[in-house]
Order: C-alpha cells, then structure tokens, then sequence
C-alpha cells in the first residue's frame, strides 16, 4: 500500500493539514523522504504505514495508549489491528531512527496560534512518562 499524499494537490480543498506549516508548499515536498522511509518498512512488514506506526508505539512506550483519528470503520479496523502486531526488532530499530529524524521535520507541526501557551514543557525536558 502506498502513501496516498505525495504532493498537497492529493488533499481535499478543505483538509485541516493544509493550513498547517509541515504541509505547505515549501516544506511539504522536503519531508516525503520520511514518509518514504516509513513506506518501505511497512511494505516489508506486510502491514499499513498507520499499523506499523501504532504497533512501533505499543513496543517503545508500553504504557502509553495511542487513539488514532478513525474517519470510517475500515480504518478503526485497521488500527485495531496493530495492537496484534509484533514488529521485528530490526524494524523498531530503524522506525526509532527515523523517529529521531522526525525532530528535523521541515516546518513546525502545528500552525502559530494552535498550541496553547504555557500549558507544554519544552520536548527535551520530557522524560517519557
């Protein structure tokens, strides 16, 4: 299964993710190569990219409980699913790489004035638990 994003044109006009700074015209196409990444792990896995990810979660952080957004029951389905996987260590490996990579992700996640002030500690004084 492939990514089905790859340029901003693939998004419905009125898709959230397009006033966001990740996917804008400029920043969007720099940050495929990650995607891509992702994308051939999942392929060798035999899973989606949303399975992997939320099966990669379940074995680096045992204690947290990721609630994935579900639009249609397939993908509450799908996402099920991944809590039955069991990933190779090799590919928990690379996914905690690229997740690392993810810190160089071009542009900010969240547009000015999503994130609430004062409520976050700074990421690297977050500790994991």
């Amino acid at each position: 299964m492939r990514y089905r994003f790859r340029s901003r044109a693939d998004f419905d006009s009125n898709d959230w993710r397009l006033t966001q700074p990740r996917f804008s015209e400029e920043n969007f196409p720099k940050n495929l190569p990650l995607i891509e990444k992702f994308q051939s792990i999942s392929s060798k896995a035999g899973f989606t990219p949303a399975q992997v990810c939320l099966a990669w979660i379940l074995v680096e952080y045992p204690n947290f409980i990721p609630i994935p957004g579900s639009r249609n029951i397939s993908r509450l389905d799908e996402n099920a699913k991944s809590a039955e996987i069991k990933l190779e260590p090799e590919y928990v490996k690379q996914i905690r790489q690229f997740a690392n990579e993810a810190d160089n992700a071009a542009g900010t996640r969240y547009a000015e004035g999503w994130i609430p002030e004062g409520k976050c500690i700074p990421r690297e004084q977050w500790k994991g638990e």
